[in-house]
């Protein structure tokens, strides 16, 4: 759980984005309802699904805590850019213990986390390189009957969430700058999918809100419950680390998945 003079710095944020506050703000009722809430000071899921915390690697790769000053406390830290094959790759992989409380079906839910970039991460790495991507969050594959996705292509977040009735993508219009903290959050309500991104100052404080919302039936999201939950890469059906892994390049922390 993040030390209180943490969650305190940020809290100003929840009165400007209330679907932010499940990351930011440990109330009890976030506490009680979110099934995902992990932070890198355990490496353990602190929401109420019962879930395996592990890490995937490749190449010698994985996701390793790092301390950073500005934010109070421990952060994941992922592989630097590397184009290469075979180059260290690392994924956090969160795997259900029983059942499959990763799913929402046909109820409402928001997933995202917080993350800063490398200063090499370009837009052009998203063309022709084994090393693209930047994914954030993501259960389910694009084929994948249920899926749901955050995702920074060229320094643009976007979100995709897939169901039973179609699949509706959002891209937001903000360009993250490299070596600043945001936070990432996508909501879906009924036919509305929101993309959320909160830019925050050095010291902790929210200095942009910037909401994209898109419509269409998604249906019900559903995934089988072996199905990992990825943080920071893509995974395989089976857990491993994907050969197009679209690898996150930089830091990572508060992630959440809270289902209505």
């Amino acid at each position: 759980m993040r030390k209180l003079d943490k969650l305190g710095r940020r809290a100003g944020a929840a009165a400007l984005a209330p679907l932010a506050s499940v990351a930011l703000v440990a109330s009890p009722a976030h506490a009680a309802t979110a099934s995902v809430r992990l932070t890198f000071s355990s490496m353990t899921n602190d929401g109420s699904a019962p879930l395996n915390v592990d890490i995937a690697r490749s190449g010698g790769g994985t996701v390793s805590t790092k301390s950073d000053a500005a934010w109070l406390g421990q952060v994941g830290r992922t592989p630097s850019f590397n184009a290469q094959k075979g180059a260290p790759r690392g994924v956090l992989r969160l795997t259900a213990k029983s059942g499959d409380p990763l799913s929402p079906g046909s109820r409402s839910f928001s997933f995202g986390a917080d993350v800063l970039l490398d200063s090499g991460t370009t837009a052009s790495h998203t063309s022709g390189s084994t090393d693209n991507g930047d994914n954030v969050v993501q259960r389910g594959r694009y084929g994948d009957q249920g899926q749901y996705k955050i995702q920074v292509d060229g320094r643009r977040p976007s979100c995709r969430v897939k169901g039973s009735s179609g699949a509706v993508l959002v891209k937001s219009s903000v360009s993250l700058a490299a070596g600043t903290w945001y936070q990432i959050t996508c909501t879906r309500s009924g036919t509305a999918v929101t993309l959320q991104v909160l830019r925050f100052t050095s010291t902790g404080a929210v200095a942009a809100t910037t909401k994209t919302t898109g419509y269409g039936a998604t249906g019900s999201v559903l995934a089988p419950g072996s199905r990992p939950m990825s943080v920071g890469g893509k995974l395989t059906t089976s857990g491993q680390v994907a050969t197009d892994s679209d690898q996150f390049n930089g830091r990572v922390d508060n992630v959440v998945l809270t289902i209505s």
